[in-house]
């Protein structure tokens, strides 16, 4: 297995090249979060589909939501996503990506869960999963330090796999 970390800074177009690259892939799964009118969504990569992410009106919801500067999210899209990122690591697709990984995983909530788990499992020989985390260049040596992150490569372009 190998892993690799899309690194560049915030609005930099990470989600976007994640969705095109994605697209032409035979074998990816994963979560992506892009902004779809304005609101975090996020996509299901293997099954092509979308599910709500972001709060837009945090006082008159009874969902748990996360939390993180101004965004709002519903634990259950993150606990849908994780759940859909395990199942991914059941199928060994020949990718499996997540964006993005950041401040959220750090302090355990977001991705955490599945993040840890495919860490835990990174250096198996039976895992043959190319693991592809995008992550703000400002957050890589943090996200590094913190899940242990072993033998990764980084890259700015997808045009590098």
């Amino acid at each position: 297995m190998s892993i690799i970390i899309f690194s560049k800074p915030i609005h930099s177009g990470k989600t976007t090249a994640l969705m095109h690259w994605c697209k032409t892939q035979q074998s990816c799964s994963g979560i992506l979060m892009p902004d779809v009118d304005r609101i975090r969504k996020m996509y299901d990569v293997r099954n092509q589909s979308y599910f709500d992410a972001e709060c837009k009106s945090p006082l008159s919801t009874e969902e748990k939501l996360i939390d993180i500067g101004k965004y709002h999210f519903y634990q259950s899209s993150f606990d849908k996503a994780n759940q859909i990122i395990e199942e991914a690591i059941l199928l060994k697709p020949e990718f499996i990506v997540i964006d993005e990984v950041g401040m959220l995983e750090i302090n355990q909530k977001g991705f955490h869960t599945s993040v840890k788990k495919l860490m835990d499992i990174s250096d198996t020989n039976s895992f043959d999963t190319t693991i592809i985390l995008a992550v703000r260049d400002v957050f890589m040596a943090e996200v590094v330090a913190y899940f242990k992150i072993p033998n990764y490569r980084t890259v700015d372009s997808l045009t590098e796999l």
